[in-house]
């Protein structure tokens, strides 16, 4: 019985870690941590610069509203994962991102929240003799452990040291 036993162990010891190896481990979904800085600039004048690097990154945006600080994007693909056990063509990470822009005493500080993160895919098939397609979005929130967050670290990282360029930090 203890030979069963252990055999059974070993089993379930290599299925769990193979499945690290296609999911995080994760079985709810954490905050998505963001990036921030300061500026010497006024909060007008950042929220127009801010817009204008994001586009000429070519960020799409949603929302300006220079009044209340507060910058929205559309969807942005920003990483495509083509590691072992993903399907032909990887997976696509997509995310919006929040900018807000809050005026200190002296300058503004600024916040960069990630919103809406998902994966992508795209399946082609034979259905019947026929090749067919599906494409597949994954929401963060309902898939977690399907996500890399180290890639969306990166992102947040990129976007900031192109926001604080100094050339307008004051």
């Amino acid at each position: 019985m203890s030979v069963w036993r252990g055999v059974l162990t070993g089993v379930l010891l290599i299925a769990l870690l193979g499945a690290g190896g296609c999911y995080h481990m994760r079985l709810m979904p954490v905050p998505l941590e963001g990036e921030g800085f300061e500026t010497g600039q006024p909060a007008g004048r950042a929220v127009a610069e801010i817009e204008k690097r994001l586009l000429q990154d070519g960020f799409l945006l949603e929302s300006v509203d220079a009044k209340s600080g507060v910058i929205l994007t559309g969807y942005r693909f920003f990483y495509n994962d083509t590691s072992p056990g993903q399907p032909a063509g990887g997976r696509d990470y997509h995310y919006r991102l929040e900018v807000r822009v809050t005026a200190k005493r002296k300058g503004a500080a600024v916040r960069l929240t990630p919103l809406d993160l998902e994966l992508r895919t795209f399946y082609v098939y034979d259905h019947e003799g026929k090749l067919d397609t599906l494409k597949k979005r994954y929401p963060y929130e309902e898939y977690p452990g399907m996500f890399e967050l180290e890639y969306l670290k990166k992102e947040l990282q990129r976007v900031k040291e192109l926001l604080v360029a100094e050339k307008w930090q004051g």
